[in-house]
């Protein structure tokens, strides 16, 4: 529940970022908005429904990447609709509990963040060394 609230401040963030006057001036000169993209959001444990994080993410102006077993199970059993508008105070209340619980979400969000980039280290190396050997057979 907290990385879902986490996820719902993010995106309120990205609303007051593109949803104010100064952006506005810039959409005028067709400037588009980037959208905010939620990445590997396939559930990990076998106790929470496969589109919890899917459907708790749904939204305008969101990108979404899922493994293919996700998206068959949200083609079964997703409920579209846009679980992102109007998430704010809620969200803060719930990141408030696990705050006041002594949880440092930031320290929790950097870990994150770093332990998923990790995760795309490897496999663009495999992809790099997959281009030259390719390359090196057609020079």
């Amino acid at each position: 529940e907290a990385a879902v609230a986490w996820s719902h401040l993010a995106y309120g963030i990205y609303h007051e970022e593109f949803g104010g006057e100064r952006f506005a001036a810039l959409q005028a000169k067709g400037a588009r908005t980037q959208r905010v993209l939620w990445a590997s959001t396939s559930v990990k444990s076998a106790a929470f429904s496969p589109v919890k994080y899917v459907e708790a993410l749904a939204g305008a102006d969101t990108v979404n990447t899922l493994p293919l077993n996700t998206i068959e199970s949200y083609l079964e059993m997703g409920e579209p609709e846009d679980r992102l508008k109007g998430s704010l105070a809620g969200s803060q209340a719930v990141v408030g509990q696990v705050s006041a619980s002594g949880i440092d979400l930031e320290e929790c969000a950097v870990q994150l963040e770093n332990e998923g980039i990790q995760k795309f280290v490897e496999p663009f190396g495999v992809l790099l060394e997959s281009i030259e050997t390719k390359r090196l057979a057609v020079v």
